[in-house]
């Protein structure tokens, strides 16, 4: 099985735009690792240096992100990258990567319409690379701080993520 970083590489390798949208609540503790990957994708894409800024474009959904699916797909991208908690019945901050329609069993973060659903929609006139990265939640209970171990882990897929860019489309 590959690691995570060379899962993201292998499923990249022949990106020219990617959409990044980020899911997830900010008040219903660990259900935010999504959001917190994906401003750390945004704070190294801001960077001075940054080489593939103009080819990543970050979207921060949280508990709507299908209000997002307009502007993604005006953005045009080959590939869209979908940062969520997912509850796939593993230890807290583990992060996993999957096809939009392999995620069958697994709950995802707390927003309304599956991702699947979304992305499909997203496909019905457009033609792109799916996938999902989805951290184990610890606990998403409303008004709880992000887990130590999850926050650790959003922040190192993100760095993960920003550094794949950087090989693939820097």
């Amino acid at each position: 099985m590959p690691s995570l970083r060379q899962s993201l590489k292998n499923r990249l390798r022949d990106a020219a735009r990617v959409a990044v949208l980020a899911v997830g609540s900010e008040w219903r503790g660990d259900d935010a690792a999504g959001m917190l990957a994906g401003r750390n994708v945004e704070k190294r894409r801001r960077a001075s240096g940054c080489r593939w800024k103009r080819k990543v474009k970050v979207f921060l959904g949280e508990t709507a992100p299908e209000n997002l699916t307009g502007a993604i797909r005006a953005w045009q991208p080959t590939h869209l990258v979908v940062l969520d908690a997912a509850d796939m019945g593993k230890r807290g901050g583990r992060v996993e990567v999957f096809g939009p329609h392999d995620m069958e069993g697994l709950s995802c973060s707390t927003h309304q319409l599956p991702l699947s659903v979304m992305i499909d929609y997203m496909l019905k006139d457009q033609a792109f690379e799916a996938m999902v990265v989805g951290i184990q939640p610890r606990q998403m209970n409303y008004g709880r701080k992000v887990s130590p171990g999850v926050a650790r882990a959003a922040e190192k897929t993100g760095a993960m993520l920003a550094e794949v860019f950087e090989g693939v489309l820097g």
